[in-house]
Parts: C-alpha cells; sequence; structure tokens
C-alpha cells in the first residue's frame, strides 16, 4: 500500500482514538474492587460482599425488572472489560508499586493509555475491513464489467454485421421475431416469382427501426445504471473506429435508447469531469438539440471542459465554426488553440470564416488566436484591419499581427510598421525589420538600410537579415555597408553561410 495514501487514514485513526480515549478517561468509571484486594485510591483492602461480585440482592430483584438477553450480554461483555482493564492496570502498577499505591492522577493516565490503545485497534481493524469490502466491491464491479463488455460487444457485432439485419430483408429464421415485435398486418410478404427459400422481400412498410434496433437489448436489463454505461462505452469506442452506414445505425441505436437524454441530464451536474464526458458523448453522436445547452458551458473555470465544448460546438455548427469566439470571456491558451486549428484542419467540412471579425473583440487571446488564423488561411481581405490592430495594447498580439504582416507580405504596411518603429521595444523592432524585408518594398529596403548602422546589435543583425530576405537589392546594400564596418561583414558571412 502506497505511504502517503495510507497516511491520513492512520492519522485519522490516531486522532479519532484519542478523542475516544480521553472522553473515556474522563467520564467513565473504573470498576469495583474484588474482595480482599488493595483499592488503589485508598490502600485499604474492601471487605468481600455480594456487591462486590456482582450479584443481585432481594432489593434489586424488586426494585429492577428481570434483565433482557441483551441487556445481560451487554452486562457480561462490560465486566469482561473492566476486569481486562483492572488487571492490565494492576500489573503496571504492582510493577512500579510494589506498596500498591498509587497517585489518582496516574491511574487516570493509564486510564487514558488503556482506552487509546483499544480504540486505536478497533479502528485499525475497522478500516482494514473496509478496504477489504472495497478491494471485493471493485474486483466484482470489473468482473461484471468484464462480462457485459463482451455480451454487448457480441450484440453491437450481430447489430452491425449480420445479414438478417439488413434493412427491407428478412430471412426464414428471423421473419418469425419480425411477426413477434408486431408488424403491420399490412405489410405481408410479397412473394412473388423472384423470391427464393432463403430471401424474403418486405414491402417498404417495415417494423420502426427503433423496435428493430432496441430489441437487441433487454429494456430491464439497461434500467441498470451500470449496464447503460457499459453499453454507451462500447457504442462510443465502435463509432469512433467507424464511418458511413455503420456509424448512422450505432447513432440511431444511441437515440433509440434513450442514451443522449442522460447525457443532457449530466451537463447539468457540479462535476465538471462527467460534464466534459457528457458533452464529448453528445459531440460524437452528433446530437445538434444539445447545443445550446452545451454553450451555457463556454466560460467554465475548468479549461478541460471549456475545451471540450469549444470542439463540441464547431462540430455540431459546421456551418458556423467559431461563431462561440465573441461569446469566449476565458482566457484561450495555446493547447486549446492548437487544438482548435488541429481539429478543423482535418475537418475539410467546415466553412472557414472571416476571421478579421473578431480582431476587435475586447479578449485579448480571441484577437491572437484569429490573427495566427488569418495568417493559416492567407486571408488577404483582413489586411486593412491587420494594420489597424498595430496599435493593439497588448504586445502580443501586437507581435503576432507583425509576424502575419510578414508572412502576408502585406505591401501596404510598410508605412504603418516605419512609423510604429520607434515607439516599440526592441524585441517588437526586430520582428518588424524581419517583416520589413519579407515585404520587400523600396520603402523598406531604405529603411533597413538605415537600421544597419543601429548602435544595437540585435538591430543591426536583423536589420541586415531583412535585406537578405528582399533579394539581390538589399544583399548589394548589404554587401557595401560590410566594405566599412567589421561588424556587418561579421554579419554578412553569417548570414550567407551556407551551413547555417
Amino acid at each position: 500500500m502506497n505511504v502517503f495514501r495510507s497516511a491520513p487514514r492512520f492519522f485519522l485513526s490516531t486522532a479519532f482514538s484519542v478523542l475516544v480515549a480521553v472522553s473515556l478517561a474522563a467520564g467513565g468509571r473504573a470498576a469495583p474492587p474484588r474482595s480482599g484486594e488493595v483499592s488503589y485510591f485508598q490502600g485499604t483492602p474492601v471487605p468481600s460482599s455480594s456487591a462486590g461480585r456482582g450479584v443481585r440482592t432481594p432489593d434489586d430483584t424488586l426494585a429492577r425488572p428481570p434483565a433482557t438477553a441483551w441487556e445481560s450480554v451487554g452486562a457480561t461483555t462490560r465486566e469482561a472489560y473492566n476486569r481486562v482493564r483492572e488487571k492490565w492496570t494492576r500489573e503496571v502498577v504492582d510493577r512500579y508499586r510494589p506498596d500498591q499505591r498509587v497517585n489518582p492522577m496516574t491511574r487516570t493516565f493509564l486510564r487514558v493509555v488503556f482506552y487509546f490503545m483499544a480504540t486505536f485497534v478497533a479502528c485499525t481493524f475497522g478500516l482494514l475491513g473496509l478496504i477489504v469490502v472495497s478491494r471485493g466491491r471493485r474486483s466484482r464491479a470489473a468482473r461484471v464489467h468484464t462480462r457485459l463488455k463482451r455480451k454487448y460487444q457480441d450484440a453491437l457485432v450481430e447489430l452491425l454485421y449480420a445479414e438478417e439485419n439488413q434493412p427491407g430483408v428478412a430471412t426464414p429464421d428471423r421473419f418469425a421475431e419480425a411477426g413477434a415485435i408486431g408488424l403491420p398486418e399490412e405489410n405481408e410478404l410479397a412473394m412473388g416469382d423472384t423470391a427464393t427459400a432463403d430471401t424474403l422481400t418486405v414491402r417498404p412498410k417495415t417494423a420502426p427501426a427503433k423496435v428493430r434496433l432496441a430489441s437487441y437489448f433487454d429494456a430491464e436489463e439497461l434500467e441498470d445504471r451500470f449496464h447503460r454505461d457499459v453499453l454507451i462505452e462500447q457504442i462510443l469506442a465502435l463509432h469512433k473506429n467507424l464511418s458511413g452506414a455503420t456509424a448512422s445505425t450505432l447513432r440511431e441505436l444511441y437515440l433509440e435508447l434513450g442514451f443522449d437524454e442522460d447525457a443532457r441530464r449530466r451537463l447539468s451536474l457540479y462535476d465538471w469531469a462527467s460534464q466534459a464526458k457528457a458533452v464529448r458523448e453528445l459531440s460524437q453522436m452528433d446530437v445538434a438539440e444539445a447545443e445550446p445547452q452545451i454553450a451555457r458551458l463556454l466560460n467554465h473555470p475548468s479549461a478541460v471542459l471549456v475545451l471540450e465544448v469549444q470542439i463540441a460546438l464547431l462540430k455540431l455548427k459546421p456551418d458556423h465554426p467559431f461563431y462561440f469566439l465573441q461569446e469566449t470571456e476565458g482566457e484561450i491558451t495555446e493547447w486549446q488553440q492548437l487544438s482548435l486549428l488541429t481539429m478543423i484542419s482535418h475537418s475539410p467540412t467546415f466553412k472557414i470564416p472571416d476571421f478579421s471579425q473578431w480582431l476587435d473583440a475586447k479578449n485579448d487571446s480571441v484577437v491572437l488566436f484569429s490573427t495566427k488564423m488569418i495568417n493559416y488561411y492567407n486571408q488577404l481581405t483582413a489586411s486593412d484591419k491587420l494594420i489597424q490592430a498595430l496599435s493593439h495594447p497588448n504586445e502580443k498580439v501586437r507581435r503576432e499581427v507583425i509576424k502575419s504582416l510578414g508572412d502576408l507580405e502585406v505591401a501596404d504596411a510598410d508605412g504603418a510598421l516605419i512609423d510604429r518603429y520607434p515607439e516599440e521595444a526592441e524585441t517588437l523592432q526586430a520582428e518588424m525589420l524581419v517583416t520589413l524585408g519579407k515585404i520587400g518594398t523600396e520603402r523598406a529596403v531604405a529603411f533597413l538600410g538605415q537600421a544597419l548602422y543601429s548602435p544595437q546589435f540585435p538591430l543591426a543583425f536583423h536589420a541586415a537579415r531583412g535585406l537578405v530576405l528582399t533579394g539581390p537589392t538589399g544583399l548589394d546594400l548589404l554587401q557595401q555597408a560590410a566594405q566599412t564596418t567589421p561588424d556587418l561583414e561579421r554579419i554578412q558571412r553569417h548570414l550567407l553561410d551556407a551551413r547555417i
């Protein structure tokens, strides 16, 4: 057993034992000494009497009703317990006090120790019992899960791949079952000249699909929550790896058995893990009716749940993806951005929106993500809004805007970049120089030639890098400057080295 997992149980048991011991010691009574024994409080022998042995006198018999069986057992247990306690206390006292005298405080302390030890042992055995019972229940649940998993897998395979399950076709061995589930009388078999002994054609008006699919499972059995969870798990596992008609059949079965209603109810729970599982389940089974209820969880404190909600909204709204960006209040993390990009990149059915509509959003992470998407999908129509975004108050957004303008080679951005250059920090100035090199206009080349002589080495290096990106014109300008400046000559050799 892991020490760190068992430590809380140990301290809990110890604290409980101390509380019980102190309570019993403070409020308990010591058993009366036997005949001829020495009282530890007075040090004098106790006279022999029937009361000392617990014998009921005639007066006690008249005053109290006869004891029941449980009272007799309780009295016997208390008497045995007191004897053990007194014997243990007497042995300890006799070992250190030969005259059989002891201070009352010492006796109280011994009683506390005894109660503590007894309670601690009882709690320890109680915890061990709970652990054994818990492990037994888990083992039984695992065995039942394995059995149900195999059972439902066989049923699903039979439902999906058996020939008699094809729509509009009934074989002799399944026709009796078709009649047993209540086919209308008008759906009688049309046995023409082409009918054979092996294949019987059913008219288009057949039994509802709900009855056909649900008949493979016991409705009473699926009322149990554990059984439903196992079947849902198998349906989702198969649906994830299948497509086409088989995936549609699994979706129909999922809806007909009412599993979508269970998932929608779990969306109202307070456990975010259960909510995330329900959102993933509904999005995989394409339950578009649950989209408004899922959208309410968009600004949940849990980043994991928010990511599941965003992916679900993408799947459930393929014609209007990313509509939720305007309503997003929390930060869209780098991991969420990567997950959303991966999701939309591997799904050709998505309609890519114009991401420039979110460049004026109040959420900086939404603006940052939209800028990356404009760059990724080469949306040149957003150039004007990108140039306006150069004045965004967030430095991360400005950096991404500068990079996107360079990747898109927006020639109209050279003037805005040059005007903004003196106001930016050195790191953003270096990014601007590289972007001007990608743009490559005459104005950009002239500005880069001036930036070569910057006293800050990083800026001079990135200006030279920008001139290299412009092509032959920039290379000629860099070579002329390198002939007069040794530092630029070393930068030129570094940038033109084919090994780098």
